[in-house]
């Protein structure tokens, strides 16, 4: 098992060369987008790291883990369930584009690549006049 240490060491190295995030695609809040800035980040109706107004969600739904340089999707007890892709799962790895629903409300799960690296142009160097 991995040491917290060596997990937020992966996960910052993660975030340095991605940006993810949850996309709210339907429900409260339609539109926005939540960056995803920590190992775990949990979803309800309250006591939740990201609160929504929403009756069919428990308390604490669910959680975006990530674990072993990957994301995963969790159901935390729910009452009623947690869709990926249109199937209830209890707990499922998230890649990019997959949608989710909690309660009502559908997300879109968005990893976007990062250039680290400045693109830098080198001009030639210019004639000496003659």
């Amino acid at each position: 098992m991995l040491s917290i240490e060596t997990t937020m060491v992966d996960f910052s190295q993660y975030l340095a060369a991605h940006h993810v995030a949850i996309h709210v695609l339907d429900g409260p809040r339609t539109g926005a987008i939540y960056p995803i800035r920590a190992v775990r980040l949990t979803l309800g109706r309250a006591s939740a790291d990201l609160v929504f107004a929403e009756d069919e969600m428990s308390r604490t739904h669910a959680a975006i883990e990530f674990r072993d340089g990957q994301f995963f999707l969790k159901d935390l007890d729910s009452a009623n369930g947690v869709l990926l892709n249109g199937k209830s799962v209890l707990e499922s790895l998230l890649v990019d584009g997959d949608r989710f629903q909690i309660g009502s409300i559908s997300f879109a799960f968005e990893i976007e690549v990062r250039n680290p690296e400045p693109v830098t142009h080198v001009r030639p160097a210019a004639k000496s006049p003659s």
